[in-house]
């Protein structure tokens, strides 16, 4: 499923997000070509509904769909499984109304909550709403297909890509004319530069760039990345916001550095958390931390001006808070609703909701660390623990919306199914969680420090799943800051953490210890 625009008659789809619930379907494997092939450019149309993904990754872009004129208000994302776009009846822009012309006057609000990000710096940037900025102020070589094809990739910047036989090289050949927002050219040393300063920065996101050896420029308008060994994903990486293409002239002027050495000699994180340096339909303008966020449309974006003139993006940390600022009309967009206050706009005769899968992946962190819980770094009380999780209890607090992935996985994400979910999943069992604990010398239980997000759906579920057998544990609500923080630094139990891929790739999680 997915998310729907209704723009004057006619559909628009938005893509979901990155992580969690999933598509089922039969497993996809991806790997590179056993031979060259040679991928072009699709009409402009395909490539202007193109797909923004999140490291994307949610339903965070407005690429060629810019949404319809205020009154019309909402699109709210529900972690972990549900999205909803909300959609009011009124005439000015909806079904049967007129879709404003590109280079209109109107202004998007959105409410988020953006405790969680720490830069809008695409090389450094790992967090929820910092990647609706970057995905609409900066462009990507590659997109991925449609909303129905995650693992397939079509040229964005790009107009047409070539993978050597042996699945080491990717060769592409960049579109003509296309300006960044400063009037530069985009060109294949802006493509260098952008890779190869990810993968030299080393922060959150730089392992994602791991596989890259070498970025050789051909020309002008010809790039080629160079991969230490085959990897199969490296695609789904490049269309990622992380992957952004920054001008590389603009970069340096204020600071920016792709050097071996750029962890320590790069300077531009203060200048890009205040600006962007991209080609994308939209320029950052300001980012006020803890209150707003403002975009601009660019007026070079290679597909046409966007429809918006502006967006913002306020600060807003309680869900109650946006669902009544949606109910107001104070804002347009919602992003963090939970199940119980979407149910609340349902007999709301100015709200249409239209629900769509997301990606996003809610699961339990527990440290592994002698020195921080000599308990839980135990294997057998860490499998105790997922015996002891309610998960029907939680699905049912979101309204059956949600689904169960395979282990710490999503359902959708290569080659993972339902079938895989129901396999690879432990069940509900009290009395196994017991006879683990038992097994760990821990007969009468234990307690540990929890951070648990504020407001989340299955807050306390965890607490008294675990509790009924001997694990109570000591719960601590804490913004998604903080939690982020705990979950960084090993400080705390996270029993419902969420996240997003940061491509659609397993291995994201990959060095995440086995339970």
């Amino acid at each position: 499923m997915f998310s729907r625009v209704i723009q004057g008659g006619s559909e628009r789809r938005l893509p979901p997000p990155r992580m969690a619930g999933g598509r089922g379907g039969a497993p996809r494997a991806r790997s590179p070509s056993r031979r060259s092939r040679t991928v072009s450019t699709p009409p402009r149309d395909r490539v202007a509904t193109s797909f923004a993904s999140e490291g994307g990754m949610r339903v965070r872009t407005f690429r060629g769909l810019y949404r319809v004129p205020r009154p019309f208000r909402v699109l709210v994302r529900l972690l972990p499984v549900l999205l909803l776009a909300l959609y009011s009846g009124l005439p000015a822009g909806g079904p049967g109304g007129a879709l404003a012309a590109p280079g209109g006057d109107q202004t998007l609000i959105m409410a988020d909550d953006q405790s969680d990000v720490k830069t809008l710096d695409p090389g450094r940037e790992f967090e929820f709403a910092a990647a609706f900025v970057d995905l609409n102020a900066y462009d990507t070589l590659v997109v991925p297909k449609s909303v129905q094809d995650f693992s397939s990739f079509v040229p964005h910047l790009a107009r047409a890509f070539k993978i050597s036989p042996d699945g080491l090289e990717y060769t592409f050949t960049l579109r003509d004319n296309v300006k960044f927002a400063s009037g530069n050219p985009v060109t294949g040393e802006d493509v260098k530069f952008s890779l190869l300063r990810l993968k030299n920065l080393k922060g959150n996101p730089g392992w994602m760039a791991d596989p890259l050896k070498d970025v050789q420029v051909i020309d002008a308008r010809t790039v080629k990345t160079i991969l230490n060994e085959p990897f199969a994903d490296w695609l789904a990486v490049l269309a990622g916001p992380n992957a952004a293409i920054l001008d590389g002239k603009l970069a340096r002027e204020h600071g920016g550095s792709d050097a071996v050495t750029a962890d320590k000699d790069d300077k531009a994180e203060e200048w890009l958390n205040q600006h962007s340096a991209g080609s994308g339909p939209f320029v950052l303008n300001g980012w006020q931390k803890n209150e707003v966020i403002t975009m601009e449309r660019n007026p070079n974006y290679f597909l046409g001006p966007a429809k918006l003139a502006k967006i913002e993006i306020r600060d807003v940390t309680s869900p109650a808070t946006q669902k009544l600022q949606i109910e107001k009309g104070d804002i347009d967009v919602a992003i963090n609703l939970t199940p119980d206050l979407v149910a609340g706009l349902k007999g709301n005769p100015n709200v249409k909701i239209i629900t769509g899968q997301s990606l996003d992946n809610m699961y339990m962190g527990l440290t592994t660390n002698p020195a921080l819980d000599p308990n839980l770094a135990k294997k057998e009380v860490r499998r105790a623990i997922r015996y002891a999780v309610d998960y029907d209890g939680i699905l049912a607090l979101t309204n059956n919306q949600a689904v169960r992935g395979p282990a710490v996985y999503s359902v959708g994400i290569l080659g993972l199914t339902p079938a895989d979910a129901d396999r690879l999943n432990p069940k509900y069992n009290p009395a196994k969680a017991k006879e683990l604990l038992a097994q760990a010398g821990l007969s009468n239980g234990f307690s540990f420090k929890r951070a648990e997000g504020a407001g989340r759906p299955q807050e306390g579920r965890h607490q008294r799943a675990t509790g009924a057998v001997g694990i109570p544990g000591d719960a601590h609500h804490l913004p998604g800051e903080e939690e982020r923080r705990g979950h960084l630094v090993q400080s705390a139990g996270l029993p419902g953490v969420v996240r997003l891929a940061g491509a659609d790739d397993p291995e994201h999680l990959g060095p995440a210890p086995v339970l």
